[in-house]
């Protein structure tokens, strides 16, 4: 979980790593591990074969999402690890764009973006084969 204490207090993220994300967590990989229990041969996609059929779609539209905020949370995580270090003189110069005039710490930053771009494109383009990116993440894609 990214949580930059500029924009949360520490007991904010500890209630909500405690009180909602863990136990989310612990529940998720329970219930994949009953169903492993039963159904040795769905190893290969046990998320989505352990949801019951009528909650599929509500699932998976659940995780498309989830896949969005991760993705913005690593765009806002870089954003804000760049500010702090163009501030402490850490990091060659950028143009910072503050994106709105009432909340404090909005950025934009157009060099960054981009670089984030040619990476996430390297990394497609390096891997090729959507198996291969499965197996780097320690799991295997069946498409």
């Amino acid at each position: 979980m990214f949580a930059d204490l500029g924009h949360f207090t520490a007991a904010s993220i500890r209630l909500a790593f405690v009180g909602v994300i863990y136990p989310c967590l612990v529940l998720q990989y329970m219930g994949q591990a009953a169903f492993l229990s039963k159904n040795m041969s769905d190893v290969h996609d046990s998320f989505y074969l352990s949801i019951p059929r009528t909650v599929f779609w509500p699932m998976f539209v659940l995780a498309s999402l989830a896949a969005i905020v991760g993705s913005q949370s690593i765009i806002s995580a870089t954003f804000s690890i760049v500010k702090q270090c163009l501030s402490l003189g850490c990091f060659p110069r950028v143009k910072v764009v503050h994106t709105s005039r009432w909340i404090y710490g909005q950025i934009y930053i157009p060099e960054i973006n981009w670089i984030l771009m040619v990476l996430c494109l390297a990394v497609t383009v390096g891997f090729r084969d959507i198996n291969i990116i499965g197996n780097a993440y320690g799991m295997r894609a069946s498409l």
